[in-house]
């Protein structure tokens, strides 16, 4: 099942999901050196990849990613 507590991964980003589910987890990630970004669902670990702006009108691609396959990216909502 989905992750319940706060941990420092590689890189010393802090991985904290909210169990709010009334919050979206947005999160920035990186996979076969390609970042992209999206929504996390703490339950199962899977994130929805979307496209486009965050912060306009994000698109969902369809495509799904478990977590355990990403490598997460400091700043959540773009770059740094």
């Amino acid at each position: 099942m989905g992750r319940r507590y706060a941990e420092v991964l590689p890189d010393g980003i802090i991985f904290a999901p909210l169990k709010d589910k009334s919050m979206a987890n947005w999160i920035r990630f990186e996979q076969a050196e390609q970042e992209e970004f999206g929504l996390l669902d703490p339950e199962s670990d899977r994130i929805a990849v979307h496209e486009g702006d965050l912060f306009d009108q994000p698109v969902a691609t369809g495509r799904g990613r478990h977590l355990d396959e990403m490598r997460l990216l400091a700043c959540g909502c773009g770059p740094c």
